[in-house]
């Protein structure tokens, strides 16, 4: 019975040490990495923006259907593949190298923020820079955040943004 008490007492402890650690750090966060892709702006730009076909290159999303609009702005809502349901508003549309989109969870979102697609002309084809404007409400998913990095949903959808047209990309992380 004594052992049982100490190994409960120690995950608490240990629950509890995660919580005020994630306390401690910071609500907010921005990320931002980029790829190279040999393929002309416009090509990637129209794969970047057609957020109804995510689902075809990316496995994290199963679906992505467009909803009415929201105050003008178009909405999309995106199913990850564990289930959760994430409302994306488009912010602001540049075509053809210019988007924003941000997370639009109605009431007290666990997390938020934005993305912001820049893409860009590059010597070898088109450079996409994507930044991640994000916080992270619930302390003990900061610290979750913080040990998986902050670059790791980012890069997963340049990788396969680049898989898409038959690449191979490694994402850099910029300051």
């Amino acid at each position: 019975m004594q052992w049982i008490l100490m190994i409960v007492g120690g995950l608490v402890a240990l629950i509890v040490l995660l919580i005020v650690v994630g306390l401690l750090l910071p609500r907010a966060h921005r990320a931002t990495s980029a790829i190279e892709i040999a393929k002309p702006p416009a090509e990637v730009w129209a794969a970047v923006r057609d957020l109804g076909k995510v689902p075809e290159f990316w496995p994290d999303v199963k679906t992505s259907v467009r909803q009415p609009d929201r105050d003008g702005h178009e909405v999309w809502l995106q199913t990850m593949k564990n289930g959760f349901a994430l409302p994306l508003v488009i912010e602001e549309d540049r075509p053809p190298s210019r988007m924003v989109t941000r997370i639009a969870i109605e009431g007290k979102a666990p997390f938020g923020g934005s993305w912001i697609y820049e893409v860009a002309e590059s010597g070898s084809g088109t450079r996409l820079t994507l930044t991640e404007d994000g916080f992270v409400n619930n302390p003990f998913f900061r610290v979750i955040s913080k040990v998986m990095g902050y670059h790791t949903t980012l890069d997963g959808y340049l990788r396969a943004l680049a898989r898409r047209f038959g690449e191979q990309s490694q994402p850099t992380h910029l300051p």
